[in-house]
């Protein structure tokens, strides 16, 4: 595959003015990957622009002035553009892309008003106001993403100086955090592995394990109800794990509400709480 070009921050700004010219309302976009640290002077160059919208609207605007600018929809995406869940990825004829979001990126995240709240104000060129994602939101954004890329994006984020407990508190508090977490720690443990950062995410580790060890049950026990003895067979044929492990697990699952259990027959059933 032919490695598409970068391009930087005077290319991103100029490109952005010449789409604004085609606004008739007051539009906001906010800056979420590459292009967002172009801005913040951590990085030399971007192959896209992420953007999100916080409404359909303007989102819809933004694309129509695109459009205009000589930006067309790019029908079938690379791998790993397709992965990214934009709502739609424009491209012009230098090879540059927007990637537009509307209010979830990949498919996941939501930009949240706190996201918003966090984010600092760039420019305005005439009716587009430009916003920049705070790091910490862009380094969850992409640490739950696959590209390689986005790794070394992290580590240059996090020499700069990063607040983790922002991290931890923005990734626990969206829907389906237990997911997140787990994909953040993976890519987290990388960042240790490659480049020696250590970041103290001890939250984000205890909910990720939480969510791996609900997820481990829930796939044994499905919808139905089963004993202890039932339970510690599947655990130990699939991991060799203890009977006191499984105890053990089971009773945290049980105080976390995770699961409950009820007495039949002078036997202790099992079964997962409904949300």
């Amino acid at each position: 595959m032919t490695e598409r070009r970068t391009y930087q921050r005077n290319i991103i700004e100029e490109t952005l003015k010449t789409i604004a010219q085609g606004l008739h309302t007051e539009t906001d976009i906010y800056l979420i990957g590459g292009g967002a640290m172009t801005f913040y002077g951590r990085k030399a160059a971007t192959k896209d622009i992420d953007m999100v919208f916080t409404d359909a609207a303007p989102l819809q605007r933004f694309q129509d002035a695109a459009s205009e600018a000589g930006f067309k929809p790019v029908s079938e995406p690379e791998k790993e553009y397709r992965d990214i869940g934009a709502w739609v990825i424009l491209e012009d004829q230098r090879g540059l892309r927007l990637d537009l979001f509307h209010r979830q990126v990949c498919n996941a995240l939501e930009f949240t008003e706190t996201m918003k709240a966090r984010a600092t104000h760039l420019t305005d060129l005439q009716l587009l106001h430009v916003h920049l994602a705070a790091p910490e939101d862009i380094v969850l954004f992409k640490g739950i993403t696959e590209r390689l890329t986005d790794l070394e994006d992290i580590r240059i984020l996090a020499e700069a100086g990063v607040d983790w407990a922002t991290v931890e508190e923005e990734c626990l508090t969206q829907r389906n955090s237990g997911r997140w977490a787990n994909l953040l720690l993976y890519k987290l443990d990388e960042l240790k592995t490659r480049y020696g950062i250590r970041p103290r995410v001890n939250r984000i580790r205890n909910h990720a394990d939480k969510h791996v060890l609900e997820e481990t049950f829930r796939q044994i026990l499905g919808d139905g109800e089963l004993t202890f003895k039932e339970i510690q067979e599947t655990i130990h044929r699939k991991t060799g794990y203890s009977e006191a492990w499984t105890r053990a697990r089971l009773k945290q699952l049980e105080e976390t509400g995770a699961i409950t259990t009820r007495k039949k027959n002078r036997r202790k059933l099992y079964r997962l709480t409904p949300n």
